[in-house]
């Protein structure tokens, strides 16, 4: 498991070569059995950190916390960060409401919005706060597996304008805990660590920092871009590969290939959201792609 603060760290390298990336990525751990206990999503200790690319391409890591809490309207939220300057999350019942601060404030009255609700189940629908004319329909309902060997429900949603694709318990959209509300549409942004306590616990941890290697680091793919629209590199045990299937928002398979392959071409396709299912010793991983021309 990631030491200390190890796991937010990055280099000022990994940032200098990421300047020119026009794509958001984010990792999603293999499918497996139902968790059994909820855990909650508003708690002491966590922290998003997010990988964020400015309208002027300009790469940046902000890390996403609890600051403390506030009573608003007689009820007692946790301020959410950095600053305080996001707004103020409650959880009750498996439900997680959020009263907007600052220049959110605007979109939606000063009045607390719906931001998950766990309680969904398969055929039920969620009124994205954003864009309220989406109702995102859950289509199906599984579990990941955390890096210390713990499951979280996961809640997977039909193909929507909102861009909405998945929450998983306890952390929320696994591309920004916040996007139903604030989804940076100008910009790029990715989920590179969440943790509790200085403990990396899911995203793409193990390329931030120091790990244990009981966790299956051995499993574990990346896709980066090459210097060329649509072109991807996948990374990690290569020759342990047995299928790639890329799919587009919309289920199509768009792309295939039988056994190791380390380059990707989309460069045929559109901007837009991908699916990447990668498959090694008959386990799957899925990776985001979103494939953004300059």
């Amino acid at each position: 498991m990631a030491k200390g603060y190890d796991w937010w760290l990055v280099s000022e390298s990994y940032l200098h070569g990421m300047n020119r990336i026009g794509v958001l990525i984010a990792c999603v751990l293999p499918l497996v059995a139902s968790s059994q206990n909820y855990d909650p999503l508003v708690i002491t200790g966590a922290r998003w950190l997010n990988h964020v690319v400015s309208p002027f391409n300009e790469h940046s890591l902000i890390p996403l916390e609890f600051e403390g809490d506030t009573v608003i309207n007689g009820e007692t939220y946790r301020v959410i960060g950095p600053y305080g300057g996001y707004g103020a999350m409650r959880e009750e019942d498996r439900r997680v409401w959020f009263m907007p601060f600052g220049d959110l404030v605007w979109e939606f009255d000063s009045v607390p919005v719906l931001l998950y609700d766990f309680n969904l189940q398969v055929g039920d629908h969620y009124t994205v706060p954003m864009q309220p004319t989406v109702e995102a329909e859950v289509i199906a309902k599984d579990s990941v597996q955390l890096m210390d060997g713990t499951y979280r429900d996961r809640w997977v949603f039909a193909p929507n304008q909102a861009f909405l694709q998945e929450w998983v318990e306890s952390i929320g959209d696994p591309v920004y805990v916040l996007s139903s509300v604030n989804p940076f549409w100008e910009t790029g942004i990715w989920l590179e660590c969440y943790g509790v306590n200085n403990n990396a616990l899911y995203g793409s941890c193990l390329f931030l920092g120091e790990v244990d290697a009981t966790i299956g680091a051995e499993e574990v793919f990346r896709v980066l871009p090459i210097h060329a629209p649509g072109l991807f590199t996948l990374q990690g045990p290569i020759a342990d590969v047995q299928e790639v299937r890329v799919y587009d928002m919309n289920g199509r398979l768009i792309w295939q290939h039988s056994g190791p392959v380390d380059l990707i071409d989309l460069s045929a396709q559109g901007p837009g959201l991908y699916l990447l299912n990668v498959t090694a010793h008959d386990r799957r991983t899925v990776l985001r792609v979103t494939v953004m021309y300059p």
